[in-house]
């Protein structure tokens, strides 16, 4: 049986349109109604051009009313240390934010790094969504391949502290690690 207090993180990967944001958001309401705890939806998407922002626009509209949503594109390092054990975080998602860091020229490895020790430290419990992308072909420009690279770098590592792991296939979720409590 699960402590109830205990600190939950749930690790969702998949690929694009794998139905990884509606099975992470089930999942952390799910949680949330079950621990008594208020969900927080933290999006790190940013509107580059207008495709983008129909996309937000459509992520909200398709979001459940009980998540309460701020929007971090770069700094969720605060966020994670702001939220307690009172709350669930859904951050959606970790490959969007890895992208932002990228345009922005920073030291990817080291944002990696500082997110890992903050993820392990906040008392908040959370659901982490984010990309799987190295089952395919290499890449062919050099940006595309970095990103490759980091993402599964930060996938490594976020598997590495979660109790829990799932990766959606076609909307169908395969565990990786952890036991599924139906918290």
């Amino acid at each position: 049986m699960t402590n109830h207090h205990e600190k939950h993180i749930l690790l969702v990967l998949g690929g694009t349109r794998s139905g990884k944001s509606y099975f992470a958001e089930e999942r952390t309401l799910s949680i949330a109604q079950n621990r008594k705890l208020k969900p927080i939806y933290i999006a790190t998407a940013e509107a580059f051009d207008d495709e983008m922002r129909e996309r937000i626009n459509r992520h909200r509209q398709e979001r459940s009313p009980q998540f309460t949503t701020v929007e971090a594109s770069l700094d969720l390092l605060p966020l994670l240390a702001n939220y307690d054990e009172n709350h669930i975080l859904l951050i959606d998602s970790l490959g969007v934010w890895i992208t932002n860091h990228m345009m922005q020229n920073n030291d990817v490895d080291k944002v990696i790094s500082t997110l890992t020790n903050a993820i392990r430290t906040s008392k908040a419990s959370l659901t982490l969504v984010s990309d799987e992308v190295g089952l395919g072909i290499i890449p062919e420009n050099k940006m595309t391949r970095q990103f490759r690279d980091h993402i599964g770098k930060l996938n490594q590592s976020m598997a590495n502290i979660a109790n829990k792991a799932v990766f959606m296939v076609a909307g169908l979720p395969l565990d990786l690690k952890g036991e599924d409590t139906n918290d």
